[in-house]
């Protein structure tokens, strides 16, 4: 049994226009074609680099299987009416993280920085192979700001679990103690 990591990112060539107050905003897709079905996720962060002038202002989510993750949800809004004033976000959204990334509000570009725990709990994808698209959602809520998508990643913790998983290959896997016999 094996446990490591794989990113998928995106860089992109020009930054990516976040459109001004448009609830519909911008989508990032990233896909992971088949790690194999003895691969399972235990752990998921996303990380992104955005230009903007107000950080408060933006919604971002990650999707993925159906399920979406709000990431941020206008930073530091309603402490204050009109959430962070601060510049960009270069930040890693991690639910182990101690510190959630919606009280934080640095002074000096990027005012979301580091490591932090998203609104939304990323473990809802544990247990999945991790296949298909991850898709970022970036959306500016309010007008007057402007902002730019530089480059996502995903980052998944795998388990290779070769063979399928060892508490149900011993032939107890229907519940019953018959197979003592």
């Amino acid at each position: 049994y094996e446990r490591y990591g794989l990113s998928l990112c995106e860089q992109q060539d020009t930054p990516l226009a976040i459109p001004d107050d448009d609830l519909e905003g911008v989508e990032v897709t990233l896909t992971l074609g088949a790690p194999g079905d003895d691969h399972r996720v235990v752990d998921v962060d996303a990380k992104f680099d955005v230009l903007h002038t107000w950080v408060g202002d933006l919604v971002v989510t990650l999707e993925h299987l159906g399920a979406e993750r709000a990431l941020i949800d206008r930073p530091g809004h309603p402490s204050v009416s009109f959430g962070c004033s601060g510049d960009d976000a270069f930040v890693t959204l991690d639910s182990d993280a101690a510190d959630p990334v919606e009280t934080q509000c640095v002074a000096s570009p990027p005012a979301l920085r580091e490591r932090r725990s998203p609104n939304g709990d990323l473990g809802a994808w544990d247990g999945y192979t991790g296949e298909g698209e991850w898709t970022f959602r970036f959306m500016d809520v309010e007008p007057g700001e402007l902002g730019s998508v530089l480059n996502v990643c995903v980052a998944l913790d795998l388990f290779d679990e070769p063979g399928g998983d060892p508490i149900f290959s011993d032939g107890f896997e229907s519940g019953s103690v018959s197979a003592w016999d």
